[in-house]
């Protein structure tokens, strides 16, 4: 059963780094970090190596930090994944998507330190608007202005998607087949506050200690995307939450995935920068356990962020 549990959490980790890279704009789609599952050793931007023969590392190539491809990641990646896995099609609006409850958070922009806002079309001089167009049905795009840190110049960054985009994950937890608003959601959530834990690291070298800390001055809360808890008897419990001393992330979660309905504790190290070519390593990247397990107090303290069954109270508690 352990092994069922730690495949399970295996696949789990390298699903979620993959959807991370799946579709920025398509000249980004050739610059993305993938999982080598081949088995190449780890490496990481602090080693100063490159991801590839002579070729400098991932964030070196592009025009804005590496947090800042995060916060992309989350605000239009992984939330148009998780819309399409439940609708089928793309949001017929920018208000239909925020509305969906998938969203948590309008992102800053990191120049002006303003919230993101949708404008009618783009001023080049305002890094912190954006427009988004959609035909709801198969395509849509977001458009913003970013700072090119390279030419220090301001430059239109499109964000696009279409069908095809969701249709490469029909053999990961983004399928073609029926999924219902819990499922999507929990899944979503823990894509969510894990990339904004390593936006915190990236940011300040070190593993937040709180929520709050994690969030603060990130941008905006999507209160419709914070009202949820899941239904009775859905079985689709999330936990989130970091052991800031270790550097150690963790979820726990319940539903169809998991081996026989049993929660399964996931721990993932956190590692600063990018991480190309590397395998993951149970007991040095990775360790899972079942939730009746007593996991040892030298792998993780687990400090409960937030969680399914106090979502809301979560909303409340980062809007005090």
């Amino acid at each position: 059963m352990k092994s069922n549990i730690l495949c399970a959490v295996l696949f789990f980790l390298l699903l979620s780094m993959l959807a991370g890279c799946s579709s920025d704009t398509k000249r980004e789609k050739a610059m993305a970090v993938q999982p080598d599952t081949a088995g190449q050793p780890m490496i990481t931007r602090s080693a100063g190596l490159s991801d590839g023969g002579d070729r400098p590392p991932v964030e070196d190539r592009l025009p804005y930090p590496w947090f800042v491809h995060n916060i992309f990641r989350a605000f239009t990646n992984i939330g148009m994944h998780s819309y399409y896995a439940l609708n089928k099609h793309v949001p017929l609006s920018f208000e239909d998507y925020i509305n969906s409850g998938i969203p948590l958070l309008m992102p800053n922009d990191y120049v002006s330190g303003k919230t993101y806002h949708l404008v009618d079309s783009i001023d080049i001089n305002d890094t912190s608007g954006f427009t988004f167009t959609s035909d709801g049905i198969d395509t849509c795009t977001f458009e913003f202005v970013i700072k090119n840190n390279k030419t220090n110049s301001n430059q239109i960054h499109p964000v696009s998607f279409d069908s095809s985009d969701f249709l490469d994950f029909k053999s990961g937890m983004f399928s073609t087949t029926s999924y219902y608003f819990d499922q999507v959601k929990r899944e979503h959530c823990v894509f969510f506050f894990t990339i904004y834990g390593y936006i915190y690291l990236d940011k300040y070298g070190e593993a937040p200690e709180s929520l709050v800390e994690m969030l603060k001055d990130e941008g905006e809360l999507i209160e419709a995307g914070w009202k949820w808890s899941p239904e009775p008897g859905s079985n689709e419990y999330f936990e989130y939450g970091i052991d800031a001393s270790k550097s150690r992330s963790y979820h726990i979660q319940i539903g169809p995935k998991t081996p026989s309905g049993e929660m399964a504790i996931a721990i993932q190290q956190m590692h600063k920068g990018v991480r190309t070519g590397y395998k993951l390593v149970e007991g040095v990247d990775i360790w899972g356990f079942r939730s009746k397990d007593a996991v040892p107090a030298d792998v993780i303290e687990l400090n409960k962020f937030i969680s399914s069954d106090s979502f809301y109270e979560g909303y409340l508690q980062l809007k005090s």
